[in-house]
């Protein structure tokens, strides 16, 4: 009798140990660097999306800067271009600070003002003054442009002769302006 209570009380601890007990999944392993990099290469340039928040260029321009999609022109003249721009302000900026280098800007919370900007696409001197209003739903953009005008190069004195008639060798007027 005595080895039944036995043979149960082994039963019991040993089923509730196997019930007790739960089998654990080993993790994977990480991936290698090579299976990284071919991952990483195969995966298509068209499958990048473009954040929804960023505007895209559009057709007008202003001095070489080209604005974004939706721009409507509200006042053109030789030094001074004005557009409305259907996105709030802080899509604007981000759109002018990714084709804009410049080191001047005064930033309040319904308004920009940068000063001296260049054209980040362009390698030409082209200088530019912008401000930015936000008027809600939209924002106008005015765009000035600073671009110094070059300077003519100044004649020799022996060119300003000739053009004045004179040779220059001997400092008299050209027998075919003497009649």
């Amino acid at each position: 009798m005595r080895s039944a209570p036995l043979r149960l009380a082994v039963f019991v601890c040993v089923g509730g140990a196997l019930v007790g007990c739960r089998r654990h999944r080993r993790a994977p392993p990480p991936p290698t660097v090579v299976a990284l990099q071919t991952s990483v290469a195969e995966t298509p340039i068209e499958e990048q999306r473009v954040d929804p928040d960023e505007l895209l260029p559009g057709s007008a321009r202003a001095f070489g800067l080209t604005l974004p999609v939706n721009t409507a022109v509200r006042y053109e003249s030789e030094e001074t271009r004005m557009y409305h721009i259907n996105a709030q302000m802080p899509r604007v900026m981000r759109y002018l600070q990714q084709r804009l280098e410049f080191a001047t800007a005064d930033i309040q919370p319904l308004g920009a003002m940068i000063r001296n900007a260049h054209l980040r696409e362009a390698d030409g001197s082209s200088v530019f003054d912008v401000g930015v209003r936000d008027e809600g739903d939209r924002t106008l953009v005015t765009v000035w442009n600073r671009t110094p005008v070059p300077q003519p190069q100044q004649r020799s004195l022996d060119d300003a002769l000739r053009a004045a008639g004179i040779d220059p060798s001997t400092r008299r007027t050209e027998a075919r302006y003497n009649r």
